[in-house]
């Protein structure tokens, strides 16, 4: 853990973890009072964050 490298990546796979569980408790199915939501800017950079990731990780 006290190399640099791993370290920046540990912390952005962390992050991008937490960022798309923010995400996903905004996103509401039909029922309970609630219409179908789907916040399709946030998962469009959910994703790319992932393709990122994956982009980086493969170097």
């Amino acid at each position: 853990m006290q190399d640099t490298g791993n370290q920046v990546v540990l912390s952005t796979f962390i992050g991008t973890f937490i960022y798309c569980l923010l995400v996903l408790r905004t996103v509401h199915g039909q029922g309970d009072g609630y219409e179908q939501f789907v916040p399709q800017l946030a998962v469009t950079v959910g994703i790319l964050l992932l393709c990122f990731r994956v982009y980086w990780l493969e170097e």
